[in-house]
């Protein structure tokens, strides 16, 4: 659903975001509401995801209040946040949540297995970055998403390096909210693969510019 949603959200932008946005909006709400309805497992980890969100306990509560995924992603939000007011800079370096999980877990006390899972990724790669790369690590990080996003260009018509950026942020986004491991399914990849697409954007506009500008001067020669 998370991807539906980018990949809606980036078409807007990409063509045109208040025209696309009256149309897409409302079907991605329209298949949300549909999934939520048609699957119980989907509706227990959507309504777990808000209610512990909106509920935000900030010390040992009942867990089984909630669906069990988003437990484990809020707790280790609120480690990252724990960890992150004390080392709010650089974070506490690379690898090192599993520190931060034994410090300011809330759920260090629960017996019931499977709520010590991803303690070494964060569950989100957000969170990850959040702990281990404060201010620093997310300023970083953004700075290269906002920098060499590839919008789509109006007069341009084979133009595909938008449709490469654009794909790949959804997988980075993806990742951002739940998936904390920097190598799992080839995520440097991906990373490449969006700056390069850039990179090569750049040397089609600027060969296309010596193009015209060679061109614009054997007409005046002549």
């Amino acid at each position: 659903m998370g991807r539906l949603v980018l990949s809606i959200a980036l078409i807007g932008l990409n063509y045109g975001f208040i025209r696309y946005a009256l149309f897409g909006f409302p079907v991605a709400a329209l298949i949300l509401i549909q999934l939520v309805q048609s699957s119980d497992e989907f509706r227990r980890r959507y309504e777990g995801t808000v209610n512990i969100f909106i509920d935000s306990p900030t010390e040992a509560f009942n867990v089984f209040q909630y669906h069990g995924s988003s437990v484990i992603l809020y707790n280790n939000f609120y480690i990252a946040k724990e960890n992150f007011k004390r080392n709010f800079l650089f974070g506490t370096g690379l690898g090192s949540h599993p520190v931060a999980v034994e410090k300011y877990s809330l759920t260090k006390d629960v017996q019931t297995k499977g709520f010590t899972l991803n303690t070494k990724d964060a569950n989100s790669m957000f969170n990850r970055l959040l702990s281990e790369t404060g201010l620093f690590g997310l300023l970083l990080f953004s700075y290269v998403l906002i920098k060499f996003f590839v919008p789509k260009r109006r007069e341009s018509v084979d133009d595909y390096f938008w449709l490469i950026s654009s794909a790949c942020l959804v997988i980075i986004f993806v990742n951002l909210l739940r998936q904390g491991h920097y190598f799992l399914n080839g995520f440097p990849f991906y990373m490449w693969l969006y700056i390069r697409s850039y990179h090569e954007r750049s040397l089609k506009e600027n060969d296309l510019s010596e193009i015209e500008e060679g061109t614009g001067l054997l007409n005046e020669g002549r």
